[in-house]
């Protein structure tokens, strides 16, 4: 049961919003137990519960939990409070970011409180600062740095104005026998209402699609991601990164400083160069790019593609590898990676492979070469005319062989044949291929004559993704006119 104190605090502050017009825009009383971090009697293995994504977030990578009773986690005392105790190095407690856009005599206010005798400033202490938009982080205005031996205080911030904010506290315990504590923040309005458009972008609202890490010389890389929330997302609230050779995040990139927004269902294709892209790949669309001004660097081995919220939660990540290029991939070099579901885990293996020669090896922008969908598959393949007259009057001038497939990644040889066995032309070799597409045979030999009347065969040499070979053959025959 919440203790008076709580009760009364709680009290308080609907009481502010009724004597000021204010209304309550966002709080946090850590009712819920058990979330954070703490040690073990081992010395060594450190527990976690998740905090609640959507409300706010801690980072202890600087803290240390050497036993049961160091930790960091909210706790049910006084109804319920983020309590730390001897975690050794600063730890960070982020809040979502906030939506004040329309609002107006915003202000927020936390209480910071500590027990125990510890004087040291430098190894206990709670310090609050607001982040507005992209501006630098700055402490609050009353009693935001409070050190040593402060007992309790209330930190307050108003006068913010802006799109969205968020809280940052910062908290240093050394002392095995002193806490301390965070509770009850508040964020008020006296004017406006509250619009949709705060920054925070949870995990798995945007999907890594498809990459190219590997480009032609003095080409571009571009990363595509495709929204699979039903929420409008802008992409001013998203950072492009990497992580280095101890996992650690780096080069960390805004994707844009401008409102750019994604709809659901759609694709975003970044690059620092989209042009470059554009010229290279015909199967594209332009409308679907984002320019970067910097983009991390993705080796051309292996390496993860990571996709951050404001509040540096990864929203989705990829760790790619050349390896993962269908295995008759001769050379990888401008060849896209292609998610194949979006309904599988990012980083399973099988959920990605190269991108069809028959689109050009990459679609940036577009639904992806490779994507798995549900389609009717009776009779694979198909020649729509079985008889052309590739004479230029524009009436059967060529020989269309429409394919189709349950899965991608077949890779097709498709040959042509007089009725002696002899080769006449080469229309695919070794061509990794999309779902659906179609080869089209002009009615040429392979150096560019027309070849005579008669009966031709044409030859489809298939293996599929799991090495099983499938032949089929058409027959077709080039007539024309009778003068």
């Amino acid at each position: 049961m919440p203790s008076f104190k709580k009760i009364f605090s709680i009290l308080l502050i609907n009481f502010l919003t009724i004597v000021s017009n204010a209304q309550i825009v966002w709080s946090e009383s850590f009712a819920i137990p058990g979330l954070g971090f703490w040690g073990d009697a081992d010395g060594k293995t450190v527990h976690s519960a998740p905090e609640p994504a959507q409300k706010w977030a801690l980072d202890c990578t600087r803290c240390t939990f050497e036993d049961a009773s160091d930790y960091l986690k909210t706790v049910t005392t006084s109804g319920g409070r983020l309590e730390a105790v001897d975690i050794g190095g600063e730890a960070v407690w982020t809040s979502a970011w906030i939506s004040i856009r329309n609002l107006s005599g915003v202000s927020v206010s936390l209480l910071a409180k500590e027990t125990g005798s510890g004087k040291d400033g430098l190894k206990k202490y709670l310090k609050a600062f607001v982040e507005i938009d992209d501006r630098e982080a700055r402490l609050f205005d009353e009693h935001a740095s409070n050190e040593g031996d402060w007992g309790e205080a209330t930190a307050t911030c108003s006068g913010i104005s802006g799109d969205s904010f968020r809280i940052v506290v910062r908290i240093m315990d050394q002392y095995a026998s002193d806490k301390v504590i965070l509770d009850e923040v508040a964020v008020l309005a006296e004017a406006g209402f509250p619009v949709s458009g705060a920054k925070l972008i949870l995990p798995g609202t945007l999907l890594i699609n498809e990459v190219l890490f590997n480009p032609y010389p003095n080409e571009v890389d571009f990363v595509e991601f495709y929204n699979a929330s039903e929420d409008t997302v802008n992409l001013k609230n998203l950072w492009l990164a990497n992580r280095n050779d101890t996992l650690g995040i780096r080069q960390k990139y805004r994707i844009t400083t401008e409102d750019r927004w994604l709809l659901p269902g759609c694709y975003v294709a970044c690059s620092t160069s989209p042009e470059v892209v554009l010229s290279r790949y015909p199967t594209n669309d332009p409308g679907a790019f984002c320019a970067m001004k910097s983009m991390p660097s993705y080796n051309d081995d292996e390496g993860h593609v990571v996709l951050l919220n404001d509040s540096l939660q990864v929203v989705d990540e990829f760790h790619y590898s050349e390896k993962m290029h269908h295995a008759l991939l001769a050379d990888p070099e401008g060849v896209s990676l292609e998610r194949i579901s979006a309904d599988r885990p990012t980083n399973e293996w099988t959920n990605w492979t190269s991108a069809a020669h028959s689109v050009g090896f990459a679609t940036p922008g577009l639904p992806n070469s490779q994507t798995r969908q549900p389609v009717s598959v009776s009779g694979e393949i198909t020649l729509e005319s079985d008889v052309i007259s590739p004479n230029g009057d524009g009436f059967n001038d060529q020989a269309r062989i429409a394919y189709q497939f349950e899965t991608p990644g077949f890779v097709a040889n498709v040959r042509v044949f007089d009725v002696a066995g002899r080769l006449i032309n080469n229309l695919a070799r070794n061509e990794l291929l999309a779902q659906s597409g179609t080869w089209v045979w002009d009615g040429q030999t392979a150096s560019g004559d027309r070849v005579g009347l008669g009966v031709y065969v044409i030859l489809i040499d298939l293996l599929d993704p799991d090495g099983r070979r499938s032949v089929y053959k058409k027959v077709c025959s080039v007539t024309d006119r009778i003068k």
